[in-house]
């Protein structure tokens, strides 16, 4: 917000700014561009989704978190969106843009927002990390930790090899794309469910009359 506040003129500059520089997209298109974040969203969220959604204690309140969740996700990325798109000139380049205003507007916010995204790293990482060692072995076993450490060392031999923006650029559009895959398939299991689920109580409803 801050960022917008100090210098407001830079989104109605945007426009024609924007074209004018050589920057990292994650397509050409803007649509697949949006649809690869939503996909990876998707992607990356199911399996937290699904465990948060398992300790709710009716459908109910699952539906409520998940909606006031995504309302809540979606208004700080596009503050986010907003911020970067009003200084979009200094941020073009950057490794990581968020962390570059954060400096702009006072070094100790520098100092805490980089604090608070290397915890958010971890957060992310880890968990992710456990839900792929979950899927094939027994959290208690000495496989398990094996497995986990291997898979470690892989993520943090290639984070060292490929620059952090290229890597980002390429894992998260991969991704996105496979979400959208999940999203279509969910989407038609659903559709698939309902229809079932119709289906069934139309016969119920027919020999019930029958009868």
């Amino acid at each position: 917000m801050a960022s917008i506040l100090k210098n407001p003129e830079g989104l109605t500059q945007a426009n024609n700014i924007i074209p004018k520089l050589n920057l990292m997209k994650a397509s050409s298109n803007w649509f697949f561009a949006a649809g690869s974040y939503v996909g990876f969203c998707m992607l990356w969220l199911a399996s937290f989704m699904a465990s948060m959604g398992a300790t709710a204690n009716s459908k109910e309140e699952a539906k409520l978190g998940a909606i006031y969740g995504a309302t809540g996700f979606s208004l700080a990325v596009l503050i986010v969106a907003l911020g970067l798109m009003a200084n979009i000139e200094q941020v073009a380049g950057t490794m990581i843009p968020s962390l570059y205003l954060a400096s702009n507007i006072h070094p100790v916010l520098s100092t805490i927002f980089s604090i608070i995204i290397v915890a958010g790293i971890y957060t992310t990482a880890v968990p992710l990390l456990w839900s792929v060692s979950s899927r094939f072995l027994d959290e208690k076993t000495i496989k398990f930790k094996v497995f986990t450490m291997v898979l470690s060392i892989i993520g943090v031999f290639v984070g060292l090899k490929i620059p952090f923006n290229k890597l980002v650029n390429i894992v998260y559009v991969i991704n996105g794309y496979v979400g959208i895959l999940l999203l279509v398939l969910m989407f038609v299991k659903t559709l698939k469910t309902q229809n079932i689920s119709v289906k069934t109580k139309s016969s119920t409803l027919k020999i019930d009359s029958e009868i």
